[in-house]
C-alpha cells in the first residue's frame, strides 16, 4: 500500500505509515501497540489484540482491516489511491451496514425453504460459500471478476466485482480471480469473527 518492496500482511496492516494514520484516526493505535509483536505472526498479532480490545474497539478493529485490505487490493490492481479518511469512512460505513442489517434480520421473520425451492447447495454450519466468475473483454483490453458470498442459511452477505488490466487467456485469469477472491473471503472472514462478539442485539 505504500509501495515498499516485499510488503507483507504485518507490514501491509500494522507497520505500513497509511495504515499507521489510520489507526490513529480511529484511536487505535495505543491499545495496538501494547500488545503487537513485530516478530510474530500477523495471525498472532490479531488474536493477541483481540483479547486486549473491548467490544467496541473489536468491532471497529475488525472492519478497519477490511477497509485497509480493500484499499491495498484496489492499489494493486486498479492503480487507485484512497486517503485515510476515505478508508477509515469507509470502515465506518460497513460497521453500520452490519448494524442495520443484523436489526432488520432480527425482525424480519424467517421463511423455511422447502426441497422443491432448493436450487443451490449449502455450505456446512458455520462456513461460507463463495461463487466466483470471470468475463473477458478483447475490446477493452480487461478481465471481470464477480463473486458472492452466502452463509450456511442461504443469507446474502457480500459481492464484490472488480477489473483488472491486461486480458489474460481464460484460466489465467479465472485462476488470478479466484486467489484474489480467496484473499478477500480469509479477511471478510476475520472482519465476520470479529464482529460476531458483539453482545446480539
Amino acid at each position: 500500500m505504500c509501495e515498499e518492496f516485499g510488503e507483507d500482511s504485518t507490514h501491509l496492516f500494522f507497520m505500513c505509515s497509511k495504515s499507521v494514520t489510520c489507526w490513529h484516526r480511529i484511536g487505535l493505535w495505543s491499545p495496538l501497540m501494547t500488545v503487537f509483536d513485530p516478530d510474530a505472526s500477523f495471525q498472532t498479532n490479531v488474536f493477541a489484540i483481540l483479547q486486549h480490545l473491548d467490544q467496541q474497539q473489536k468491532q471497529v478493529f475488525g472492519v478497519t482491516l477490511w477497509s485497509i485490505w480493500k484499499h491495498g487490493n484496489n492499489k494493486v490492481w486498479n492503480n487507485a489511491t484512497e486517503t485515510t479518511q476515505a478508508i477509515c469512512d469507509d470502515a465506518g460505513s460497513l460497521l453500520t451496514s452490519w448494524k442495520n442489517a443484523q436489526t432488520i434480520r432480527h425482525l424480519t421473520p424467517r421463511h423455511s425453504i422447502t426441497q422443491s425451492d432448493m436450487k443451490w447447495l449449502k455450505p456446512s454450519p458455520g462456513r461460507f460459500k463463495c461463487n466466483v466468475d470471470a468475463s473477458f473483454s478483447h475490446a477493452q483490453n480487461r478481465v471481470g471478476i464477480g463473486m458472492c458470498i452466502r452463509d450456511d442459511e442461504c443469507h446474502f452477505v457480500p459481492a464484490k466485482t472488480e477489473w483488472m488490466t491486461p486480458l489474460l487467456d481464460v484460466d489465467l485469469g479465472e485462476a488470478l480471480g479466484l486467489y484474489q477472491q480467496c484473499i478477500g473471503c480469509v479477511i471478510y472472514s476475520w472482519v465476520l469473527w470479529i464482529l460476531s462478539l458483539i453482545p446480539k442485539l
